[in-house]
């Protein structure tokens, strides 16, 4: 900022601090300390950013730029005295909101240091409240040292709130409104921003393979949720799921999973239940209700889907039905009797009322394999056929099922008139 302040000619060379150029020999030649900023001026290399502001106005700062860096012993002393005080508030700032412990020790701030910070800003306000700008009446480098610390804390997420502070939320506007305000700051905030976003909020990363039904749970979980995820192919057919990267996030070589940071989970419905703890906002409570008694008996009916599932695989023969010569059986009727009980259990549009939760979606991607691969008929059962028919109606159904339900059809296709047969 002092250097656009001056007007000056300069040349910008990026030093990328997170692939480590900082400890290039080359720019150690500049700045033995290895760090940013450091400037050169002909032959004259000069770090640390306080003194560099200085050096600028002392060298290159002509007329009314002086005014940035005065020569009156006084006036400068009254900078000199704020430029090591935005020290103590940038000190602040490394224990709330630690953005260094944040970003390479992935460590989130620590709330009870949050005063610290405040009691730093309180103090400022008290300067603001002595005189317009950080060191006297005219706008200073100090006041530029001062405004790069104290706005640290506005790349949280949501930013951070001024309004206790009028004084300094008065500069802070003054600030931001200098013609070479955003070239010097907008990108970088940008950037810290973005990095500290993905810091406390990881991306979701999801393994799945569109043919595996309970990946398909998982895949409707996270659409139902409305969250932002990471869609991450593990091929089945290719046996991806027994590479060494994969056993890393399911040492079970199964889909699906879920990666979020350095935390990772696999088993389809633990999966979707942790999805809805970790993400579900007050929209989306309802996918796994948080009042226990609602909560448990959406967990009973997941243990439910399970057995029904087991009575349909019986029945169907799934893997030698898709992926052999085989054939369903003659007789359905475990599976029905299971449809019969979860029938009777249908509470409204849904299972448990007229709210989806992650029970309906793993019901539904269980027994829609009878109804897409074998023709089976719900009609026997009006709410869950109905149940059926509100899932599919969903917006991301298709994005979900689509693939697969094509798959499978083109699989049993040369079955079907069998099958037909079989059923007249």
């Amino acid at each position: 900022m002092t250097i656009r302040a001056l007007g000056m000619e300069h040349d910008i060379h990026v030093v990328d601090l997170l692939s480590g150029k900082q400890k290039s020999p080359e720019f150690l030649k500049i700045n033995p300390r290895g760090k940013v900023p450091a400037i050169k001026d002909g032959d004259f290399c000069l770090g640390e950013s306080r003194a560099i502001q200085a050096y600028l106005i002392n060298q290159h700062g002509q007329g009314l730029k002086k005014e940035l860096y005065p020569t009156d012993p006084v006036e400068r002393a009254n900078v000199d005295k704020m430029l090591y005080i935005s020290e103590t508030v940038e000190l602040a700032t490394f224990e709330y909101p630690a953005l260094g412990k944040l970003i390479f020790g992935n460590t989130p701030p620590d709330e009870s240091k949050k005063p610290l910070l405040e009691k730093a800003l309180q103090e400022v306000e008290g300067y603001l409240s002595q005189s317009e700008f950080i060191a006297g009446p005219n706008l200073t480098i100090a006041d530029f040292a001062m405004y790069v610390v104290v706005t640290v804390p506005e790349v949280l997420p949501g930013g951070f709130d001024y309004s206790p502070y009028p004084k300094l939320s008065k500069w802070l506007d003054y600030i931001r409104a200098l013609p070479y305000h955003d070239a010097c700051n907008k990108q970088g905030m940008g950037m810290l921003a973005s990095m500290v976003e993905s810091k406390l909020n990881p991306p979701i990363e999801f393994y799945h393979f569109f043919l595996s039904p309970w990946s398909r749970g998982v895949y409707f979980t996270l659409e139902a949720l409305g969250v932002k995820y990471e869609l991450k192919e593990v091929n089945l057919s290719k046996q991806e799921q027994k590479s060494p990267e994969y056993l890393k996030i399911n040492p079970r070589g199964k889909v699906p999973s879920v990666k979020v940071g350095d935390f990772c989970v696999s088993e389809s419905r633990a999966v979707a239940a942790y999805l809805c703890n970790k993400f579900a906002d007050k929209d989306h409570k309802h996918l796994y209700p948080e009042e226990p008694k609602q909560r448990g008996k959406v967990d009973m009916l997941l243990y439910l889907g399970e057995s029904v599932f087991e009575t349909m695989n019986k029945w169907m023969q799934i893997g030698s039905y898709f992926f052999g010569d085989g054939m369903p059986g003659d007789d359905s009727s475990e599976f029905d009797k299971a449809l019969g009980d979860i029938e009777a259990r249908i509470e409204g549009k849904f299972l448990t009322g007229d709210h989806m939760t992650i029970a309906d979606i793993f019901l539904y991607v269980a027994i829609v394999i009878a109804q897409t691969g074998a023709l089976y008929d719900f009609s026997p059962y009006p709410k869950l056929a109905a149940m059926v028919k509100n899932i599919q109606s969903l917006p991301y159904h298709d994005k979900v099922h689509g693939q697969a339900f094509a798959a499978v059809k083109g699989m049993v296709k040369d079955k079907l008139p069998k099958l037909k047969g079989k059923k007249a």
